[in-house]
């Protein structure tokens, strides 16, 4: 999907920032990653870069080292060998900045901060991108993210005490306190049904968009939306397709709200999606 008729489609659309996702730097697919800032450039949009140095800062230990037990001179070459990358990539016309995480567990949060210093140094004026968990997941989720390589959980986001809300509001605290984020990617599909998602339209689009705008507002931070586009990634049948109505609303809600950026997800569904399921993003099939 990574070609001009694609990004055209989007341009068209009123997109203007596109997000690396498997094109990742310093990995054999970066040549992915840097044609796609060339056809950004091309069509007058920018692009958010995914590097793959970026996982070694927020690892919890179940895949690389745990970031919090490196010592100071390992961090101090991961800083140095991220500097270097950065400076590959930064001074092309449709850099935008990094998408430097998706969805991490406060474990992460330390070496987020130590990532974002190295960037801002580097990349003044650029977006440092990272995108929260959603409400409705687990609180071993929300203690260690997707690699899962610890054993101890706050009980303040066990579920059977605090509700998903008083969880969420937990997180969100912590993460700006540690990380102190210029703003929140607010992420939560609000059309899905899960028994942990109840009333997930009510909490997704109203009480949690309502809650995050007002800190983000209170705090001096601009807030990020995220859309669902589509439905039934991967055979999820918990995650229904959207209709052009139901975008049309989250856009609504999210504006009045005063979102600075709304963020479409998917914009093209991923290669790992196609085989036949039943499946919608804003450029399907």
């Amino acid at each position: 999907r990574i070609c001009e008729e694609q990004f055209r489609l989007l341009k068209n659309c009123g997109i203007n920032v596109v997000f690396g996702h498997e094109d990742l730097m310093n990995t054999p697919t970066e040549d992915k990653a840097f044609e796609a800032m060339d056809i950004c450039q091309k069509l007058g949009m920018g692009y958010m870069v995914r590097d793959v140095l970026t996982y070694e800062y927020c690892s919890d230990g179940a895949d690389k080292t745990h970031y919090s037990s490196l010592t100071e001179e390992q961090k101090q070459e991961l800083d140095e060998r991220y500097e270097a990358s950065l400076h590959r990539y930064k001074d092309h016309p449709a850099f935008a900045g990094v998408m430097f995480i998706d969805e991490p567990g406060e474990s992460s949060f330390e070496g987020i901060a130590r990532g974002k210093a190295v960037f801002d140094r580097v990349c003044p004026g650029k977006a440092f991108y990272v995108n929260l968990f959603p409400y409705y997941i687990s609180a071993y989720a929300y203690q260690y993210g997707r690699e899962q390589g610890g054993t101890y959980v706050d009980p303040l986001y066990t579920p059977l005490v605090y509700s998903n809300l008083d969880r969420y509001k937990v997180h969100l605290d912590r993460f700006l306190k540690t990380v102190d984020p210029a703003f929140v990617s607010f992420d939560a599909y609000p059309f899905v049904g899960r028994k942990e998602a109840e009333n997930a339209i009510h909490r997704s689009l109203w009480d949690m968009t309502q809650y995050v705008a007002y800190i983000c507002a209170q705090q001096g931070r601009d807030y990020w939306h995220v859309l669902q586009c589509g439905g039934r990634w991967c055979n999820d049948w918990n995650t229904r397709i959207t209709t052009a109505a139901d975008v049309c609303l989250q856009v609504s809600v999210a504006l009045g709200y005063g979102a600075k950026t709304l963020q479409l997800y998917p914009g093209c569904f991923p290669n790992c999606c196609i085989g036949g399921i039943e499946h919608s993003s804003l450029i399907d099939e």
